[in-house]
């Protein structure tokens, strides 16, 4: 018995460095984002049941909001990532990253199954490029997310940009879906970055009559000292109910294109997104229903530690909206960061939506935990105040 301790303590030791070197090319990073929100879902003159459910007495007439406070996480995360040297320029890489509800971790429907944010496998070329398999932000979501100076708060530009309609979901079009290739380019002429990501679809499907669903997204990045530029095309094609991701009403898609950019002039910095969505989702026609033209610009002023920042989206009506109706929103915001340290910032912002008569868009809560806003109905102005800390890690 002696013998066979004294063995397995000799093996253990001898494992040990090959151990060591394994754990040394792992990275463990993240952030916890936690703030105090107090939002509004603002007043509606709307008639329609949801005012009614709201707890509105009547049909047709004003009826008020309520205001209430919340302690909300951001985008809090943690994250694995490491990469294994195969020589001759060419890496293995990979990265497991999970979203953590620090508010509340143990609530129904909280974010916390592991590896739901960009998790994959692949290879990195220094000449070649890099491939992926896994689930991962698509190009054109990643072409002009820095470009939002309140990106994952309740002022997050996604509130009305990235395509979201009653029929695909908020922010449809800045997606991070599952089964995806993707590949991303190395920098040409030390400024452009070119990826292309394809998304597999019907992995549910048993036979020869169901329609297969699948995306591709593409998109270009320019990034040359002050000046900033992207271009992205994403198409979503639906199949059939039953055939798993991308399954929906068979034969329809919607598509989306947008540019962007940025310039930085010493401290302040100016960005501006324009997106274009369209779809055939008009079920008897195969018309538009959903499309519209979305606007964003914003500013970031820096001094010091310190930085301000404020930022205005537009989106208009929509192409499928009957004659005489208005579905276009608007969204202004205001903010202060204080950088204590290189890990840590103290933020407060303040941002309200407001809707035109039969629009009913709402503060999102994209990539966050926050409370939400539940609007009583169409023509609502939601509201809300964030007064927060950032630690990253």
């Amino acid at each position: 018995m002696q013998k066979k301790i004294l063995v397995l303590a000799v093996t253990a030791v001898l494992a040990a460095p090959a151990a060591f070197a394994d754990t040394a090319n792992v990275t463990v990073y993240g952030a916890v984002d936690l703030a105090i929100d107090m939002v509004s879902n603002g007043d509606t003159t709307s008639a329609n049941a949801a005012a009614v459910t709201a707890g509105c007495p009547t049909l047709g007439g004003a009826c008020s909001g309520i205001s209430n406070a919340q302690v909300s996480s951001q985008v809090s995360k943690v994250g694995l990532k490491g990469a294994g040297d195969m020589g001759d320029g060419l890496s293995a890489i990979w990265q497991i990253e999970q979203q953590i509800d620090v508010d509340n971790s143990g609530a129904t429907g909280a974010k916390n199954t592991f590896a739901t944010r960009n998790t994959y496998a692949g290879l990195k070329s220094d000449s070649a490029g890099t491939v992926l398999l896994g689930r991962y932000d698509t190009p054109y979501k990643t072409a002009t997310r820095k470009l939002d100076v309140f990106g994952d708060q309740l002022a997050d530009n996604r509130s009305l940009m990235g395509g979201g309609t009653t029929a695909t979901g908020a922010g449809y079009h800045d997606a991070r879906p599952t089964d995806v290739m993707a590949y991303i380019s190395p920098k040409i002429a030390d400024s452009t970055t070119v990826a292309v990501a394809y998304v597999a679809g019907a992995e549910s499907a048993t036979n020869s009559t169901q329609v297969k669903g699948d995306a591709w997204s593409m998109a270009g990045m320019y990034e040359a000292g002050p000046l900033y530029a992207a271009l992205g095309y994403q198409v979503f094609n639906f199949g059939s109910t039953g055939t798993g991701q991308l399954a929906g009403t068979r034969d329809t898609q919607t598509t989306a294109w947008k540019l962007g950019g940025g310039y930085k002039m010493d401290a302040l910095q100016l960005n501006a997104v324009y997106e274009k969505t369209s779809d055939n989702l008009t079920a008897s026609t195969k018309a538009d229903k959903y499309g519209r033209s979305t606007w964003y610009l914003a500013a970031k002023y820096s001094l010091g530690n310190d930085a301000v920042k404020v930022a205005y989206t537009s989106t208009g009506k929509q192409a499928g909206a009957a004659a005489g109706t208005d579905t276009s929103a608007r969204q202004l915001s205001l903010g202060y960061d204080r950088n204590i340290n290189k890990s840590t910032t103290l933020y407060v912002l303040y941002t309200k939506l407001t809707n035109a008569a039969d629009a009913a868009y709402t503060l999102t809560t994209a990539g966050s935990t926050a409370g939400g806003v539940v609007l009583l109905g169409n023509g609502a102005d939601p509201s809300a105040m964030s007064l927060g800390v950032k630690y990253a890690f």
